[in-house]
């Protein structure tokens, strides 16, 4: 082996022990949306994270009857992201904590959705097929912290 042979090897050991993965302050979240299943006991959630290095798609169904419960963390696509919806109190219609994670970069970001933001549909001419929906901003800015 000769010694430029050498050099470029260490070389290219160094470039890439040195090549890291930015963490950004602030995730852009779009089309989210949450809904439960007229008489049934399915709840839809979904939204879009958009990052400097990558973006994911997320969704995931829910067990809870006409009103948005919990979701449990639930992959993305691509899976290194995330994402969970927790309801504040009963579920029923308090809020809920909307936390959202990247495993690549180890951070998570977390928004509060307000109990204004989930309100109640369908309540005519049948109520009995009323359901809550997520009725706040489709889109907004969360700060990610690190894991």
């Amino acid at each position: 082996m000769r010694p430029s042979d050498l050099l470029s090897i260490a070389f290219a050991t160094t470039v890439t022990a040195h090549i890291s993965i930015v963490a950004d302050v602030e995730w852009v979240i779009s089309d989210v949306s949450a809904s439960a299943e007229p008489h049934g006991t399915v709840t839809r959630f979904a939204l879009n994270v958009a990052t400097s290095s990558s973006n994911g798609t997320c969704s995931g169904a829910g067990n809870s009857f006409q009103v948005l419960g919990s979701l449990p963390k639930t992959e993305c696509s691509p899976s290194d992201f995330a994402f969970s919806w927790t309801a504040i109190g009963s579920g029923e219609g308090n809020g809920a904590t909307l936390e959202i994670f990247n495993s690549i970069t180890h951070q998570h970001a977390i928004h509060t959705i307000t109990a204004d933001q989930i309100v109640w549909e369908n309540e005519m001419p049948n109520p009995n097929g009323r359901i809550q929906v997520y009725e706040g901003p489709g889109s907004f800015v969360v700060e990610a912290e690190a894991d």
